[in-house]
């Protein structure tokens, strides 16, 4: 770098894990001018050599440019101690010590345009910029349209620089808050519809500004996609998937209020009224933490109708003859949503918390497996069973041939018959294909190039049961962590062979000296 800015090969460099390791650094900064003035009154150089120095290494942009860099050299070290520093305890308020930007992706701001003008915004600030999504309970019930898009708002956020990461929270202001502490990120940059219905709840950005004060944020206009059209999306799921577990959970809200009914009325008829209403709300928890939130919502209706027809005069009907029951119905009724609400939330975070120590094992269990791969056809196993296990899906890798055919290490049965063109514009290009990108999306399968740093090996086509499985940002990327790891043992498997094929010709080029030297004996 420093040959590049002076035209000059410097040999007295200090290596760069010395600096690294060194525990303090102090920078001893002199302003060009200084810096020439003291050449000029040889307390550098000798006069001869002081004369040359000035008209060429020590030109005064050449100077200004060194002095910049070490600015920045030094800035950088003091940026990660600073970092590690708020990974302390008790550090949570962000300091604005320098630009940085979270871009906030939402199922409805995922536009090309949010991500954009972030990057342009990252990019004439100099600064460095995160893109998060928050994963909540309503991505699992968002047509495939708005999830497509936002896996493809995360890309090219990717591709243009950022550092991605998908969150899960029921609270989507309490993840990207807590994301900006950790990361140290003072500016959020998120967009906002062109209009707004008077029934939405607060917008993103006044939620964030109350637990947030001390954030900055960019708020980007955006386009809103009519209503009509989001609402048109066709939904994948077959009917049974979408609301079979709903409808079970409904049907079980009925039949446990009955027992618990029959139960009051048998056996608990001297019980005071309040002992009978936590019996109830007893059933609302159970209901909300094996069905989630709407059977819950049920299971609260009927409750109350049924504390009222069964227990409160005159019975059989919904009237009643204390007015107090009615206060006693409505805080009943609220107080069942509200345990509904939080025990579903509950639910949920145990299920994202169960999702990711899955995702973690089966990561270290698939690397550990594929260390000990000796060939590519023992690497393709060993990834199409992980691939099977994790995604429910099955899939085939592919590999160029001497001729550079992409030829199949094994054969799966019952997968569709892939296009070829397709499959090698996607080695070729290095770019994903197929179902959840922006080429050949209607396919029933995705292919995913297996890529190193420098080279493609090959490819990685999945087939899922259901597409959804891809279309979910936090799945989509777990499997592209498969396909580099495929890719890494690929590599290794390359560099060995490689190795013992030099080994071998070292070896034939001794023995071949060898037998001319003894022949000219």
């Amino acid at each position: 770098m420093v040959s590049g800015v002076t035209g000059i090969q410097v040999r007295e460099t200090v290596p760069d894990p010395f600096f690294d390791a060194a525990d303090e650094v102090v920078l001893v900064d002199l302003p060009p001018d200084d810096l020439r003035q003291r050449l000029n009154e040889g307390k550098v150089y000798i006069a001869g050599q002081a004369e040359r120095a000035i008209e060429h290494f020590f030109r005064k942009g050449n100077l200004i440019a060194l002095r910049e860099l070490a600015l920045r050299r030094t800035a950088d070290r003091v940026d990660d101690q600073m970092r590690a520093w708020r990974a302390h305890p008790g550090e949570e308020k962000v300091w604005h010590t320098r630009d940085a930007i979270l871009l906030c992706i939402g199922h409805n701001t995922g536009s090309e345009k949010l991500v954009r003008t972030a990057a342009r915004l990252a990019s004439r600030l100099g600064s460095v910029w995160h893109a998060v999504y928050v994963e909540t309970p309503t991505l699992h019930r968002l047509p495939e349209k708005q999830r497509r898009a936002i896996l493809s708002a995360l890309r090219l956020a990717q591709e243009l620089g950022a550092e991605t990461a998908t969150l899960s929270d029921p609270a989507e202001e309490k993840a990207v808050v807590r994301y900006a502490r950790e990361h140290n990120l003072g500016k959020i940059v998120m967009g906002r519809p062109a209009s707004r219905r008077w029934w939405r709840r607060d917008a993103f950005a006044d939620r964030l500004a109350r637990r947030a004060p001390d954030l900055d944020q960019v708020i980007v206009a955006l386009e809103e996609p009519p209503a009509r059209a989001l609402a048109q999306t066709p939904d994948n799921r077959p009917f049974k998937e979408k609301w079979r577990g709903q409808i079970q959970g409904c049907l079980v809200a009925v039949a446990l209020c009955a027992i618990t009914t029959l139960i009051a009325m048998q056996w608990l008829v001297t019980f005071d009224a309040a002992n009978l209403v936590m019996l109830y709300l007893l059933g609302v928890v159970v209901i909300a933490l094996l069905y989630g939130r709407w059977p819950s919502v049920v299971a609260t209706v009927i409750n109350v109708a049924s504390f009222d027809l069964f227990f409160i005069a005159p019975r059989g009907t919904l009237a009643v003859s204390d007015v107090q029951y009615l206060l006693t119905f409505a805080v009943m009724l609220t107080v069942g949503l509200v345990i509904g609400n939080l025990t579903a939330g509950v639910r949920y975070q145990a299920r994202v918390a169960r999702y990711r120590e899955q995702r973690t094992r089966h990561l270290y269990e698939m690397s550990k497996a594929l260390a000990v791969g000796r060939s590519e056809h023992d690497i393709a196993a060993t990834s199409e069973r992980f691939i099977a296990s994790t995604f429910q899906a099955r899939s085939q890798i592919l590999l160029p041939d001497t001729n550079g055919k992409l030829l199949p290490l094994t054969h799966q049965q019952g997968m569709t018959p892939w296009d070829d063109a397709i499959a090698r514009w996607s080695f070729d290009k290095g770019q994903p294909a197929g179902a959840g990108t922006d080429t050949l999306p209607g396919v029933p399968y995705q292919i995913l190039p297996l890529k190193s740093a420098d080279k493609t090996y090959g490819l990685a086509i999945v087939e899922p049961g259901n597409l959804r499985q891809l279309m979910v940002p936090e799945q989509q990327r777990l499997l592209e962590t498969f396909t580099l790891l495929v890719a890494n043992a690929l590599e290794t498997t390359d560099a060995d062979r490689q190795r013992r094929t030099g080994a071998s010709r070292q070896r034939a080029r001794k023995y071949s000296q060898r037998s001319a030297g003894g022949t000219v004996a």
